[in-house]
């Protein structure tokens, strides 16, 4: 019966420690930004960060960088998301479109989630503060969107 108790003791203890290793992401919220622009910021510092613009709405700026900025509908005038399909802007960390998964997770560690489609896989992480995530969309190894929003 002891022996018993010391071997659930010593796996409970490994399991632990090895859960302990894998570290998840450790993104500041300054880091969750895409083309110099952040979630949260006014749309007006966007304006003035993102260049020239190719099209403007009311809920959304396109600039010809590739960057697509859309309003929070609550908030109007503050940046609730920041995205990229096409063009060369990048994260902070410089991950830009076209990269391998090895690069986002050389940059940013291992995602707080992963979520696996037919088509494709998400990495996703969320800022230390808990008020924003950062996503990418991966086909066939290779990033094919980039966005960073205020957590939903």
């Amino acid at each position: 019966m002891k022996m018993r108790w010391k071997k659930k003791l010593a796996a409970l203890t490994v399991g632990m420690m090895m859960a302990a290793t894998m570290a998840y992401a450790s993104i500041s919220p300054q880091q969750v930004a895409l083309a110099g622009i952040e979630p949260g910021m006014s749309l007006e510092q966007a304006m003035s960060i993102g260049g020239e613009v190719a099209y403007s709405d009311y809920e959304k700026v396109v600039f010809k960088s590739g960057a697509v900025v859309e309003v929070d509908d609550d908030r109007p005038g503050i940046v609730d998301k920041v995205s990229i399909r096409s063009g060369t802007a990048g994260t902070p960390a410089g991950i830009t479109l076209g990269m391998g998964t090895d690069a986002i997770t050389g940059a940013y560690g291992n995602a707080d989630k992963v979520d696996y489609d037919r088509d494709d896989t998400e990495y996703i992480y969320r800022s230390t503060d808990g008020m924003k995530k950062m996503k990418f969309k991966v086909i066939n190894g290779v990033i094919v969107k980039i966005s960073c929003s205020l957590r939903d």
